[in-house]
């Protein structure tokens, strides 16, 4: 079985996440907001967003549907 996390970015994109790349994409989207509060119109902010695009866009969900989710037992 393979698991996956929800997240959103600052733009309400919607992400499914697999579990294996889920600290690297929190660690890159935060850098990429971290760049955004500083200056959104920066170089470095368009290399991170088109980092980000390049390694995660894949991964990006338009809405939620047809998507299989696993609910733990409580």
């Amino acid at each position: 079985m393979k698991f996956g996390y929800l997240r959103t970015d600052e733009s309400s994109h919607n992400y499914l996440v697999p579990e294996e790349v889920i600290n690297d994409f929190d660690r890159d989207m935060d850098e990429m907001d971290e760049l955004a509060a500083i200056d959104d119109m920066s170089q470095k902010f368009y290399e991170a967003c088109n980092y980000f695009e390049e390694h995660y866009g894949k991964y990006r969900i338009d809405g939620i549907r047809d998507y299989r989710v696993v609910m733990p037992n409580s």
